[in-house]
């Protein structure tokens, strides 16, 4: 059961544009208003945006009421698209491994003449700047995490600890002696 604090969202009304509508996700509100929510004591207030209040220290609230749902599917493209924008820049190093290669060890030889090793710069340059294996970043599959990416797993090392203490990693165990 809901606490007392918690007010029903109103129905919204098709007629108010979706980014006028307040977020109780948000830091600010949307909709271009100046005063901040204020949280106090657990309790996120949000009245001076046309939001319920809601008691968060319970955590008995469902998330598909609430306004603010549109947030965190953002959030999840945002990982997804660092995911796929990382494996585009593999699949393009790949592609252009051979040719980057060829071209550096062109510009490289000294026994070549400068026009030559120049043209080869020149093509190097050229290039797409995805291609390069430098712009490749080790991200954790599941989160999206750059740091902390234990590489062969392919796991942050927050999600690895958590899978692994639940036994749903093969052959992996916590040590002891």
């Amino acid at each position: 059961m809901l606490p007392l604090l918690y007010q029903p969202n109103p129905p919204i009304s098709s007629s108010v544009p979706l980014a006028l509508q307040s977020s109780p996700f948000s830091s600010r509100p949307v909709g271009g208003s100046k005063s901040a929510p204020k949280c106090k004591g657990g309790k996120l207030d949000i009245r001076n945006t046309g939001a319920p209040l809601v008691d968060l220290s319970s955590g008995e609230f469902d998330i598909s009421t609430l306004q603010g749902r549109s947030l965190l599917v953002k959030m999840e493209v945002r990982k997804e698209n660092r995911n796929i924008r990382d494996n585009h820049r593999r699949l393009l190093a790949e592609k252009f491994e051979l040719k980057r290669n060829l071209y550096k060890a062109l510009v490289r030889d000294p026994t070549l003449p400068q026009e030559m090793r120049e043209l080869h710069a020149y093509k190097l340059a050229k290039l797409p700047r995805n291609s390069s294996f430098t712009r490749v970043r080790n991200r954790c599959v599941f989160t999206g995490r750059p740091r902390g990416v234990y590489q062969l797993f392919r796991m942050s090392r927050l999600v690895f600890r958590s899978l692994a203490s639940q036994g749903l990693l093969e052959g992996i165990r916590k040590a002891s002696w």
